[in-house]
């Protein structure tokens, strides 16, 4: 005859056995409760005030860098008007005009109202490209140009100038100045008043350009 003996450490194995079988079921129906139970209104009104915060800083920082780039694009027109006149001159072999016009959306280079020298054949060429969308940023612009920029049949410019640039949302000021009869010009950061005369000496040089 051949006898089993279950001691004491059998049957406790046996029993909790029995008993992790037995809460499965249980443990199983209140996962799925909370599973099913989703998210509290304090717990979507926490989350909704978080994704607001998130989007509001988003807006703002892709708003100045928007703007910043407007405001780069605005001072390389600005330089551009400056080499198509001088071209235009080369091209045509005589002296001709820009003027330099500071109009809110329409500040930019134009043909000038006088015919003495011809206007240069390049149009006019506004700083600001006009989107069409709500709320466009808009160029501040002053110059201290003395009426029309003449170019010389060889490409020189007749007056200098300095010329400052600005959006409202970015601290960022441009400037660039014009050397009278070499024509050379140079772009930099401005660190006068925006509200006073621009001034040649205030345009420091800005490795960013």
């Amino acid at each position: 005859m051949i006898t089993t003996a279950i001691g004491p450490t059998n049957a406790n194995s046996n029993f909790r056995s029995d008993d992790n079988a037995w809460l499965k079921p249980l443990r199983q129906s209140l996962y799925c409760e909370r599973q099913a139970r989703g998210f509290t209104l304090p717990e979507l009104l926490l989350g909704l005030i978080i994704l607001s915060l998130l989007t509001t800083v988003g807006l703002n920082s892709g708003s100045g860098y928007l703007k910043r780039q407007q405001l780069e694009g605005a001072t390389r027109r600005m330089i551009l008007g400056l080499e198509q006149g001088r071209d235009a001159a080369l091209r045509q072999g005589a002296a001709c005009s820009l003027q330099l016009t500071a109009a809110g959306s329409a500040s930019g280079w134009a043909p000038p109202a006088s015919s003495n020298p011809a206007p240069c054949d390049v149009g006019s060429l506004p700083l600001m490209e006009s989107t069409g969308w709500p709320g466009q940023a808009q160029l501040q612009f002053a110059h201290t140009f003395p009426g029309p920029v003449i170019f010389t049949a060889n490409g020189l410019v007749n007056s200098g100038g300095t010329a400052v640039l600005a959006i409202a949302g970015t601290d960022l000021v441009r400037c660039v100045v014009v050397s009278a009869v070499m024509g050379v010009t140079r772009a930099g950061s401005y660190t006068g008043e925006f509200s006073q005369s621009p001034s040649a000496s205030n345009c420091k040089p800005d490795s960013r350009l």
